[in-house]
């Protein structure tokens, strides 16, 4: 992850290691109260199914090698021509442009199995 990227999640006992090694971290909540901005657990999830969506249905997929074109083609998209996207929403995926193993990165932090 670069040193200037952000990482939400959950407060979860899988996350403390990935946690200690990140510069900024946001605590998502469960709640409809926002924590520090838009960093809440449905506007996070409704954002990234948004981008899915987008990636799925407009283009059935993509290669991982071009993957950062199609999210600033999705920022500029969003932010330019609808301007309907947030600012902040607009930055997250700046940041996550900025990193090319950043789906991978993704992909392994969604299947970690969590134990309560």
């Amino acid at each position: 992850m670069p040193k200037d990227g952000v990482m939400c999640s959950s407060n979860k006992k899988a996350f403390k290691k990935v946690r200690k090694n990140v510069i900024k971290h946001k605590e998502i909540v469960t709640s409809h109260r926002q924590k520090r901005g838009i960093y809440s657990l449905s506007t996070v999830k409704k954002k990234a199914s948004e981008f899915t969506n987008w990636i799925y249905f407009k283009f059935r997929g993509v290669a991982t090698k071009y993957l950062q074109n199609y999210i600033m083609w999705y920022v500029v998209m969003g932010k330019y021509l609808t301007g309907k996207t947030v600012s902040n929403t607009g930055r997250m995926l700046n940041l996550a442009s900025s990193d090319r193993w950043a789906w991978y990165r993704y992909r392994e932090l969604i299947n970690i199995t969590y134990v309560n």
